[in-house]
């Protein structure tokens, strides 16, 4: 995946930049061989002497590039070819707007790229406002790999970084941090322009420690508690839900289950916790399956958590477009409108 994420940062429409590819002490010389193979001068590499957490490699490209922007891209994601184009835009538009992103085309099969939209649509975000999308939508907007930073807004502002004692949830204290403290707007690109691959051990699919994503998800809940009381969080607790209860869903749930017993086995743990939960996680997919549509999947016959995923993926074979309510997501060759 590393090759394939090198290969579409080297195919940016966006001519001046430089890869530094950051090797965190692994094992043999296969990351370093990686880089080398393509033999492209702008591409760079490093090597931590000791293995490092995640926060802080992070930290360390944030305090080691010496470009006007930068980006922390993931070596499992892929860019498509106009993603920093667009998004240099922005931050060359605007220069009061500090960070900016986009939405992503969700995948957990082959690199698929999209036609290049016609235009794009930037919603900015000022004090607040980001927490009050949050609020809305009740979900993270932003991926670290899109996300485009101004380097010296993040220069000026030495706070602003991972926190690793926050734990699985600091990329979104971040942003979160960022929309509250930073002397800066932030921008969301409503379009998708990279491709978030969900796999057995990616972040958003590895089974990690239940009580760490819930300490996590405590912390960032304070901060919300503490800056915006008067804000409704419900919403972004249900993600939180959703974060600190992944490996425990992923336990309950398979494809002989009933939906009839996946309804039960959701009110159950609902009721436990006294919390909403606003989707789940199947397998190494992602899909989304709010009440009400696994309900309307019964009235269509289906039985089991395994029809549902066959239908969803026969239609994906099909490129049907399965429109349902709230937000978007990219996956596959569906787009998929919740």
């Amino acid at each position: 995946m590393l090759k394939e994420a090198i290969q579409s940062a080297l195919d940016q429409t966006y001519g001046d930049f430089k890869i530094i590819v950051l090797d965190n002490a692994s094992m043999g010389e296969s990351i370093f061989d990686a880089a080398a193979s393509f033999g492209d001068k702008r591409i760079g590499y490093i090597r931590h002497e000791r293995s490092i957490s995640g926060e802080d490699n992070f930290n360390f490209a944030f305090d080691h590039n010496e470009s006007e922007y930068f980006i922390v891209f993931h070596d499992d994601d892929i860019m498509f070819p106009w993603m920093i184009e667009e998004e240099a835009a922005v931050l060359d538009k605007y220069p009061d707007v500090g960070i900016v992103g986009c939405k992503p085309l969700l995948s957990a099969g082959a690199t698929k790229i999209p036609p290049r939209p016609s235009a794009v649509t930037p919603s900015f975000y000022g004090k607040k406002e980001f927490v009050a999308e949050l609020c809305r939508v009740g979900y993270n907007p932003l991926i670290p790999s899109c996300v485009l930073f101004r380097a010296e807004a993040m220069r000026q502002n030495t706070n602003l970084r991972h926190k690793k004692e926050i734990g699985p949830c600091s990329d979104i204290y971040l942003w979160v941090e960022c929309d509250l403290f930073g002397p800066f707007k932030m921008c969301i690109i409503d379009e998708p322009l990279f491709q978030y691959r969900i796999h057995a051990m990616s972040g958003t699919a590895y089974d990690t420690n239940a009580a760490m994503r819930e300490a996590s998800a405590a912390k960032l809940d304070n901060l919300l508690r503490e800056e915006c009381p008067e804000m409704d969080l419900s919403r972004i607790w249900e993600f939180f839900v959703i974060f600190s209860l992944l490996p425990q869903m992923r336990r309950y749930i398979n494809r002989d289950m009933t939906l009839d017993d996946l309804l039960a086995e959701r009110k159950r743990i609902e009721d436990e916790h006294g919390w909403s939960l606003p989707d789940w996680r199947f397998e190494d997919k992602l899909a989304v399956s709010y009440l009400e549509d696994i309900a309307m999947a019964v009235k269509a016959g289906w039985k089991t958590v395994g029809d549902y995923l066959d239908a969803i993926a026969e239609a994906e074979k099909l490129g049907i477009r399965v429109s349902w309510k709230r937000h978007k997501m990219w996956f596959g060759d569906s787009y998929i409108q919740v």
